[in-house]
């Protein structure tokens, strides 16, 4: 989401659901907080999005789709984005 990236990501996110549709689920890793990229038209192409970024001081291995505390999964449901809780794989050795 680096904004000199972005319509490049646009192209590619409307390329990929132009070619399958619904079928497959477009994961956006952003390093940028949720709020900060609401209103990018790129959402409109993505189905999740992983928000904020990766923060050494708050590293967790055992995070599910994040590296660490401070990232947010975000899904869209019916037209609007919810978070999820956090989610931890307690299978995991630290």
């Amino acid at each position: 989401m680096y904004p000199a990236n972005r319509p490049a990501i646009l192209s590619l996110c409307r390329m990929f659901r132009t070619d399958f549709g619904d079928t497959k689920t477009i994961w956006l890793y952003t390093g940028y907080t949720m709020d900060e990229i609401r209103d990018d038209p790129i959402l409109k192409y993505v189905d999740v999005v992983v928000d904020g970024e990766y923060m050494e001081q708050y590293r967790n291995v055992n995070r599910q789709w994040c590296g660490s505390e401070n990232q947010v999964v975000w899904r869209r449901k019916n037209g609007k984005w919810e978070a999820d809780p956090p989610k931890y794989d307690t299978d995991m050795d630290v």
